[in-house]
């Protein structure tokens, strides 16, 4: 087995309902491996990391990976999703992507604090909708659907 040395990874539970994607970095300037029943994937740039994490994060990142995985064994977030959901290479003179890094990177200190998140994911999601080529209105369908499905 490889070991990473990436100096920063975007990881999310593989046993999951949705995704619940996160960025780390290096501890104790060791590089940290996710052990089993983690998904992630390498970075060499913090905010490609941040990207990656806010597509993966947003409604429609979570509604198009909940699209194609049945549910039921939890397994819905294995490393497979990378195959099935277009997030586009990172671009660090887009400005939409380095408002997504921004955005992620903000919700991670938030969160820390055990603050609210939910008006940075709305910002997050209204950028990703853009970049996915989404209307308002698709969006307001995703986000209906994912609270019927949450029940």
């Amino acid at each position: 087995m490889k070991i990473s040395n990436a100096p920063f990874k975007v990881v999310w539970p593989w046993i999951s309902i949705g995704v619940c994607a996160a960025v780390v970095s290096i501890k104790e300037n060791k590089p940290i491996c996710p052990e089993h029943n983690t998904s992630f994937v390498d970075c060499d740039n913090e905010n490609e990391a941040h990207f990656i994490c806010s597509m993966l994060n947003s409604k429609i990142g979570d509604f198009s990976i909940r699209a194609f995985y049945g549910g039921g064994g939890g397994g819905i977030a294995s490393p497979k999703v990378l195959q099935n959901i277009r997030i586009p290479k990172f671009d660090p003179k887009n400005k939409l992507h380095l408002q997504l890094a921004e955005l992620s990177d903000k919700a991670h200190e938030v969160a820390a604090k055990d603050g609210n998140t939910s008006y940075i994911e709305n910002q997050i999601d209204d950028l990703a909708a853009e970049i996915w080529g989404l209307t308002k209105k698709e969006l307001r369908e995703i986000r209906i659907s994912l609270e019927e499905i949450k029940g």
